[in-house]
């Protein structure tokens, strides 16, 4: 075999185990959800957490201000993630 080729092969040999050891590395870093972890949570927007809490979109703005209802904002918009509307609302049922 010629030389060039050889040492082509190895080389590409080397590249290819050494790219399968970097894919398996970051699998490995990157952390397993758990099933009730919250990826498939739904977003909300004020309208939507104020049907699911059963109140008014003013009662949701009110609690965000003056209650520390979690929520997020998205460019100008604000948003809420439903699992920690409901989270929020076991752990302060008098609100």
């Amino acid at each position: 075999m010629n030389r060039n080729f050889t040492n082509n092969l190895f080389s590409e040999c080397l590249i290819l185990e050494l790219k399968n050891i970097v894919i398996e590395a970051v699998k490995e870093a990157i952390p397993k959800k758990e099933p009730s972890e919250k990826q498939d949570d739904e977003i909300l927007t004020v309208e939507g957490a104020a049907k699911l809490l059963q109140v008014t979109e003013a009662s949701i703005h009110n609690w965000k201000k003056k209650k520390g209802l979690p929520y997020m904002k998205v460019g100008r918009n604000t948003r809420f993630l439903k699992s920690e509307l409901l989270e929020y609302m076991k752990n302060n049922k008098a609100a």
